[in-house]
C-alpha cells in the first residue's frame, strides 16, 4: 500500500542578476507533482528554462523540466507537472536545487537558484556548466541548425575539423572502379589452362551402336499411357476471380470531423494546434459536446498525455479545451484553479474552456 505522502512548499529563488526575482509553489503526492514557476524583471528577448540539479561523486548535473512562458511586461512563468518517483530517472528527494536558466543571443546564464530540501555545499560554477549543458541538448534536440550554447563561465572550445562528405553515386563509381582492378589484375595472373580435347565423332557413335546392341530401353519407346475413363472433378473457383471488396477506408483525422477549411491559417495563439489536428486522429477519452478532441504529450518528463479539443463555428475555431488526467476530487488541485471535472468518481480529467480571440 503506498503512503498518502504531502509535501507543499513556497521556495524563495536566490537571484543571480540584480533586478531579476522569483519563487516556486511546490506541491508533491504520492504519485503526482507540481512545480509553479514565477519569474520577474526577466527581459522580452530572452527565453527562460526551469531546471532541477543534484550533486554526484562531486559533479553536478541537471534535468530540464520546460521552457517558462515568453516574458510579458517583466513577468513570466510555468506549470511543470511530473512523477515525484521518476524524473529523469531520479526521486524528486534526489535533487539539491531548482533554478531557472536564461538565454540570449545564444548566450546561456544562470539567472535563478533555490535549496529543494535544505542548504547544501553547492559549487557554483558547475551549477552554471550544467544547467548551460541541459538547455544546450534540448535546444540542439528541436532547433533546426546545429549550434550549442555556451555558458558564460566556460571556456570557447576550438571547432573540430569538417569531414569530407562523398555522395552516393560517387561511392558507387568507386566501388566499380575497384572491383574491375581486381578482375583485371586477376587475369593478368592467372595461368591459362590447357583446353579439353572434344571428344572424337567415332567414339559418339560407338556409344550409341553399343547401346542399341545391348537392347536397353529408350524412354521414348515406352508405350502413352491409356487415358483415364473416370470422370474429372470441376475445378474450384479461383479466388482471384471473386469480385473484389471495397477497401476499408482509413481513420479520418480531427481535422477532417472538424469540417472546416485546414489549409486556413488559425488565430495566432493557438496557430501551433492547427499542425496537430492535420495528423493525428480524433480521441474520445470523454464526450463534450461541439469539440472534437486529440490526444497530445506533455512536455513533461514522465507526463502523461492531455486532452486538446476545438470547437469551430462558421468555418472559424472558437472555444478550445485543455484537459489534464487526474484524481477526483472536491476541489482542483493547486495549480488548476477554475477547472471543471470530467470523468468517473476515481479518475478522469480536469478540463478548462478558453475563447479564441
Amino acid at each position: 500500500m503506498l503512503r498518502n505522502d504531502y509535501r507543499r512548499a513556497l521556495i524563495m529563488l536566490r537571484s543571480l542578476r540584480q533586478g531579476v526575482s522569483g519563487y516556486v509553489r511546490l506541491e508533491r503526492r504520492t504519485l503526482m507533482g507540481s512545480m509553479q514557476f514565477t519569474v520577474n524583471g526577466a527581459g522580452q528577448d530572452e527565453a527562460l528554462y526551469a531546471l532541477l540539479l543534484y550533486e554526484q561523486s562531486g559533479l553536478w548535473r541537471a534535468c530540464l523540466l520546460d521552457r517558462l512562458g515568453q516574458p510579458r511586461y517583466g513577468q513570466c512563468g510555468a506549470v511543470c507537472r511530473f512523477d515525484p518517483r521518476n524524473i529523469c530517472g531520479r526521486a524528486l528527494e534526489g535533487y539539491a536545487l531548482v533554478a531557472v536558466a536564461s538565454v540570449k543571443e545564444d548566450v546561456c546564464e544562470l539567472l535563478l537558484a533555490g535549496y529543494l530540501n535544505g542548504t547544501v555545499l553547492t559549487d557554483w560554477q558547475q551549477v552554471k556548466q550544467a544547467a548551460c549543458q541541459a538547455v544546450a541538448a534540448s535546444r540542439a534536440g528541436s532547433a533546426p541548425r546545429e549550434e550549442s550554447i555556451a555558458p558564460t563561465m566556460a571556456e570557447p572550445q576550438t571547432p573540430a575539423p569538417p569531414i569530407p562528405a562523398i555522395s552516393v553515386n560517387e561511392a558507387r563509381e568507386a566501388d566499380v572502379n575497384a572491383a574491375s582492378e581486381a578482375e583485371e589484375k586477376a587475369d593478368r595472373e592467372a595461368v591459362p589452362e590447357a583446353a579439353a580435347e572434344p571428344e572424337s565423332e567415332g567414339a559418339g557413335e560407338a556409344n550409341d551402336t553399343q547401346s542399341e546392341q545391348d537392347g536397353a530401353p529408350d524412354e521414348f519407346d515406352q508405350p502413352a499411357p491409356a487415358p483415364s475413363e473416370e470422370p474429372q472433378m470441376e475445378a474450384a473457383p479461383d479466388e482471384f476471380d471473386a469480385p473484389a471488396q471495397p477497401a476499408p477506408e482509413a481513420p479520418r483525422t480531427a481535422g477532417e470531423l472538424l469540417g472546416i477549411d485546414m489549409t486556413r491559417p488559425w488565430p495566432a495563439a493557438i496557430e501551433p494546434l492547427r499542425a496537430l489536428f492535420e495528423k493525428q486522429r480524433a480521441a474520445t477519452p470523454f464526450e463534450e459536446e461541439g469539440f472534437t478532441l486529440i490526444e497530445a504529450p506533455l512536455a513533461l518528463p514522465g507526463a502523461e498525455n492531455c486532452v486538446i479539443g476545438v470547437n469551430p463555428v462558421d468555418g472559424r475555431p472558437t472555444r478550445v479545451l485543455y484537459g489534464v488526467r487526474g484524481q477526483y476530487a472536491a476541489e482542483p488541485p493547486a495549480g488548476l484553479e477554475g477547472y471543471e471535472w470530467r470523468g468517473g468518481p476515481d479518475a478522469g480529467y480536469w478540463v478548462t474552456f478558453r475563447s479564441v480571440e
